[in-house]
């Protein structure tokens, strides 16, 4: 079978959502505990503050924050806005 052009995108592009998935799995798999409980309680589409989740997992906002951008920098979670108005959302 010979490949067009739009089989050969269309296969690029199902490879690399492939890539994302694993990515995904391997590092839900290397999870903390509490990486897991915020992943968990956030919606997708939803915005949340650091203090809301905070409160929701029992912890104090600042090891919420460091906890929220640990997920950032893992891409499970982006983050909106700037310092005081920051928000993060659930990809």
């Amino acid at each position: 079978m010979v490949l067009t052009l739009p089989m050969v995108k269309s296969a690029k592009k199902s490879a690399k959502k492939s890539a994302d998935k694993s990515a995904n799995k391997s590092a839900n798999s290397i999870l903390t505990k509490r990486q897991k409980e915020i992943i968990g309680l956030m919606e997708e589409g939803e915005e949340y503050i650091t203090e809301f989740v905070a409160d929701k997992i029992g912890l104090k906002a600042p090891r919420t924050r460091q906890i929220l951008n640990e997920l950032a920098d893992l891409g499970l979670v982006e983050s909106l806005g700037t310092t005081k108005d920051r928000r993060y959302k659930k990809k």
